[in-house]
């Protein structure tokens, strides 16, 4: 027999890959404004390699915008791989995830290539019926990844 508690946590966990498969395609798609409304208000992203992180939906969308202008100005087609979510905790409408990302970039005339391996350690909370990220830290496997636990 499954107890209530297991049952919550593969409901959850199958309600995150979702929210994580439709947040990187809103990304991919580049959808500023789409990305940043799965973040909370306050929500807080720490970017790799020691970089300023970066706080609140407003300021997220700033950084957004760059990246996705720089990436059309180049033709680049860009793809996050989300792979290997771990539901590390799960407590009421908060949880705790950590996920491999990779970075796939797709440019005219250049061969397709992996560009970045991380590692996703998200905070998220749950709003009514969908999850937000509350804070996500993303740790490039070839420069800080190692330094981490899984929790």
């Amino acid at each position: 027999m499954t107890d209530s508690t297991t049952v919550e946590r593969h409901i959850a966990w199958a309600e995150l890959g979702q929210f994580y498969a439709e947040q990187m395609a809103v990304l991919d798609d580049g959808d500023a404004e789409g990305w940043v409304d799965t973040f909370t208000e306050d929500g807080v992203f720490v970017p790799p390699n020691d970089a300023p992180e970066v706080k609140g939906r407003q300021a997220l969308l700033v950084g957004t915008r760059s990246t996705v202008a720089r990436l059309d100005e180049a033709g680049t087609v860009r793809r996050h791989v989300q792979t290997n979510m771990n539901l590390v905790e799960l407590s009421g409408d908060s949880a705790r995830t950590v996920s491999y990302v990779l970075v796939v970039d797709s440019t005219p005339g250049e061969p397709t290539r992996i560009t970045t391996s991380t590692v996703m350690r998200d905070e998220l909370v749950r709003d009514g019926a969908r999850w937000l990220v509350a804070r996500r830290v993303v740790l490039r496997d070839d420069a800080d990844a190692r330094g981490g636990s899984p929790s």
